[in-house]
């Protein structure tokens, strides 16, 4: 593995993003390593407790989870492309280092059997898991504009991958991140909506063994659904057929909702839904729990559209709303949890940051979050991105996707 720690850490690039104008947004190495010093079980979350892990010039940074592996996945989402015509292919493009105690690190094994352009990313969309090296699991996902401009307006095609002894291999049969307990199942029911609409799968949580698939009901026809319908697959161990329920109390929601899931059990688990095409103003979010035998609506009181929710190590939940991420105790009191200023970014982490992600692992929290920056001589404002988390991190990694994958990343020393 190839560190960059150290690796041209004063070049004059590396600095560029002091002159950026932050405008305020409304939108492997062997067995696997042991993690950076996490925090307690029973933090209490300050700005002090959490600190950025990374920023900078990526519209892509998101942490994962291979055992205790951590990865990184950084680059281009290719949401900013203007001028595309149905049909056309998002210019996604991204790649994969390791997070260790040391600090950041590039492991040829983990872009080994990945396709590669010329700048060395990896085309596409890369989500990556498992509970260790022997079980890891890849997603490719590419995107192109709906073609015919009806129905969804993305079309997406995922290409499955394991984890090798020399890299990433093509992966047949069941989802790659659907876990072995679980592969008796069939494929997931398209057909549990009725009424011509499809369920289309939008999210998922593995439990210890089991699985839940969230998604709603869609059809092909303009205009969309008027109201949301929204279904939640159960795959529990062993199991060789799925169990399909509905979630109440959604009528109320536009036809089109994103989705976001957390489980700590096959019967422990919350949904939240938010509406991205309704104007802010009118806006609503949702949330339901899964209590083993049915979906009930529960109330959060928070602002805000919910993008996404993770469980916290001591019974809460978290969840990101744009303007932040909130810690939501089983009592139900809500408390914001303290982000620390940008270091390449002019302005604080307030409200120019779009909290958009939260993940927890054990007593790990990681929230991702993106923001708009105008480069100084350069086109108008593009995203860039930030990684914040509790854990220990020995350096800031900077982000420039401007670069080759293979110079994008630069550590910085703490001060």
């Amino acid at each position: 593995m190839r560190s960059v720690s150290g690796r041209a850490r004063q070049r004059k690039a590396l600095l560029e993003l002091g002159a950026l104008a932050l405008v305020a947004t409304s939108a492997a190495c062997g067995g696997a390593t042991t993690p950076a010093t996490t925090a307690d079980a029973n933090t209490r979350f300050t700005a002090g407790d959490m600190r950025v892990a990374a920023e900078g010039l990526c519209s892509r940074l998101s942490i994962h989870a291979i055992g205790d592996r951590r990865v990184l996945v950084f680059g281009d989402t290719g949401y900013d492309l203007a001028g595309w015509l149905p049909g056309d292919e998002l210019p996604a493009a991204q790649s994969i280092a390791v997070l260790t105690p040391e600090g950041a690190g590039l492991d040829p094994r983990f872009l080994r059997g990945l396709p590669r352009d010329d700048r060395g990313y990896v085309p596409g969309h890369l989500l990556l898991g498992g509970s260790d090296d022997a079980n890891a699991w890849l997603l490719r996902v590419t995107t192109r504009y709906s073609p015919g401009g009806v129905g969804s307006l993305f079309a997406r095609e995922s290409f499955g991958h394991r984890l090798g002894p020399r890299g990433w291999v093509t992966a047949t049969g069941s989802p790659v991140d659907r876990p072995a307990e679980t592969a008796r199942l069939p494929a997931l029911p398209s057909e549990a909506c009725g009424e011509g609409q499809t369920f289309l799968p939008l999210a998922s949580a593995s439990t210890k063994g089991g699985v839940l698939v969230a998604g709603r009901c869609d059809d092909p026809r303009v205009p969309n659904p008027a109201e949301a319908r929204l279904l939640v697959a159960h795959g529990r161990p062993g199991a060789t057929l799925w169990k399909v329920e509905s979630v109440p109390g959604t009528s109320n929601l536009d036809g089109i909702v994103n989705v976001a899931l957390a489980a700590t059990s096959d019967d422990r688990a919350t949904l939240i839904a938010f509406e991205p095409f309704v104007p802010p103003e009118r806006r609503q979010s949702f949330a339901a729990t899964w209590n083993g035998r049915a979906w009930a609506p529960t109330t959060i009181e928070l602002p805000g559209g919910y993008l996404d929710v993770a469980y916290g190590s001591a019974g809460e939940i978290l969840v990101a709303n744009g303007r932040g991420v909130h810690r939501v105790a089983p009592s139900g009191k809500v408390t914001e949890i303290a982000l620390p200023p940008l270091r390449f970014a002019r302005g604080g982490a307030g409200d120019a940051l779009y909290v958009h992600g939260v993940q927890t692992f054990g007593a790990e929290v990681w929230v991702e979050a993106s923001y708009r920056v105008w480069p100084v001589r350069e086109r108008p404002a593009v995203w860039a991105s930030a990684l914040f988390t509790n854990v220990n991190v020995p350096r800031t990694v900077h982000c420039d996707a401007r670069e080759p994958a293979d110079r994008a990343l630069a550590e910085v020393d703490p001060g």
